[in-house]
This record gives structure tokens, C-alpha cells and sequence, in this order.
């Protein structure tokens, strides 16, 4: 369980640095700006989840559910990486590559926005 915890962590700190790495982050979508700013709160909850069941202040079957749970939000997790992965330009991407990548971005906005909505669905069921 714990492993699951910190890939997830893992997986959207990459996301989070897509997304300050990036040359023009006030250029995105509103909804890749709302969801890059949620990622911080997540990994918060993360490691609280993840200092709850060290603590062993978790029964056995909570965690049993909780898997369920955190697999979910690790398919949605990485769904959330790759969007940004493949749509937010990097400082040194080319004239050619950010007009590509601004399409991606208008196309991808509501998927992105879809999985970020489901992953504070399974966080509020983890808090």
C-alpha cells in the first residue's frame, strides 16, 4: 500500500514540475492552471495518508478498501501526467512545437480537467 502511495506522489511531483517547467504557464487553460495548482494538495493528502497507515492508525479492512481506492487515483494519476507530458511545451520547444502543443492543450483541457475532478473524488474518500 505504501508503495502505491509513493508512485502516485511520485507521479504527480513529475507533473508538477511539467508544469513549472513550462516556458508560459499563465498561457494554459484555466483548467490546467486549477489543475496544477490542486496537485499540491493532493500530495499533502498523500502524505498524510501515507503517515496514518505507518502510524498503524488504520485498521486492516479500512486499508483493504483503500486499495480499491488508490487505484483508482493512480490510473487517473498518471492519465493527469501524460496529458501534461504530452501538451504543455517546455522553456526551449520551438515556435512549431508550442503551436502544436496549444492545440493539444485546447483538445485536452476537459479530459484534464475530468481526471483531476476524479482524483479529489477518491481524496475526499481517503480523508
Amino acid at each position: 500500500m505504501l508503495g502505491l502511495i509513493l508512485s502516485i506522489i511520485a507521479i504527480y511531483e513529475g507533473a508538477y514540475e511539467i508544469y513549472e517547467a513550462a516556458s508560459d504557464a499563465k498561457s494554459l487553460t484555466q483548467k490546467f492552471q486549477l489543475t496544477a495548482e490542486q496537485i499540491p494538495l493532493v500530495l499533502h493528502t498523500l502524505s498524510l495518508t501515507e503517515q496514518n497507515i505507518q502510524a498503524r492508525a488504520v485498521s486492516p479492512d479500512v486499508l483493504q478498501n483503500a486499495m480499491t481506492i488508490l487505484e483508482r487515483y493512480k490510473e487517473a494519476t498518471t492519465e493527469v501526467k501524460d496529458i501534461f507530458d504530452r501538451t504543455i511545451p517546455t522553456k526551449d520547444a520551438s515556435r512549431t512545437q508550442r503551436l502544436k502543443k496549444a492545440v493539444g492543450i485546447k483538445l485536452k483541457s476537459n479530459k484534464v480537467k475530468e481526471r483531476m475532478e476524479e482524483v479529489v473524488k477518491n481524496m475526499e474518500l481517503l480523508a
